[in-house]
Parts: structure tokens; C-alpha cells; sequence
């Protein structure tokens, strides 16, 4: 290990105890912040906003194909809009690129 130096070492050992000292803060009881995304609450006021409105909502989970991480993370998002609109009585268009991912 010619590149490691002890900068590394003590770097690693104050991120890994920081680490632990959360963790143990947790399992304690502690109380844990967790910072709501701008994007999820955006999300949520468009569901209600086109709900709002009578229209429906368009989704589109993007054009590459299930084996793509960014489909597979698009698939989540789908599902917590599908979940809004199903609570809301809001109609649903769910688009794709792929012919692949009309079954999924």
C-alpha cells in the first residue's frame, strides 16, 4: 500500500467512529433528523393540483430499459405517484420508450 498514508487512516477512523456514534445515538432513542426532499414534496402538490383540476396525471419513467438504474429508480417514484393518485381518485397515464417495460 504505497499511496495510504496515516491523513487516510485518521480520516477513516473519525468518519467510521462518527458513524458509530450515530448509529448508537439511534438505538438509544435519540432523536434523528431526517431532511424531507424538495422534489418528493413537489410530487405530492402536482398530484393534488391536477386532482384539483379534473386532469390526469402523465408519467413517463424514461427511455432506456429495465436493466438501466435510472428506470429501476423511476420505478419507485412510480409507485408512491400511483399510490397518491389511487388515494386522490386521480386518473393515471403511465408512457414508455421501451415496448420491454409496458408489462412491468
Amino acid at each position: 500500500m504505497e499511496t495510504a498514508n496515516w491523513q487516510v487512516l485518521v480520516l477513516m477512523g473519525l468518519f467510521s467512529s462518527l458513524v458509530l456514534w450515530k448509529i448508537a445515538s439511534a438505538r438509544r432513542g435519540g432523536e434523528l433528523y431526517i431532511r424531507r426532499i424538495a422534489g418528493l414534496n413537489a410530487i405530492d402538490e402536482a398530484v393534488g393540483r391536477a386532482t384539483e383540476l379534473g386532469a390526469p396525471v402523465l408519467f413517463h419513467p424514461g427511455i432506456a430499459n429495465f436493466s438501466n438504474i435510472q428506470t429501476l429508480a423511476a420505478m419507485g417514484i412510480l409507485e408512491h405517484v400511483a399510490k397518491l393518485c389511487a388515494k386522490f381518485g386521480t386518473r393515471m397515464i403511465i408512457t414508455t420508450g421501451q415496448p420491454v417495460m409496458v408489462p412491468i
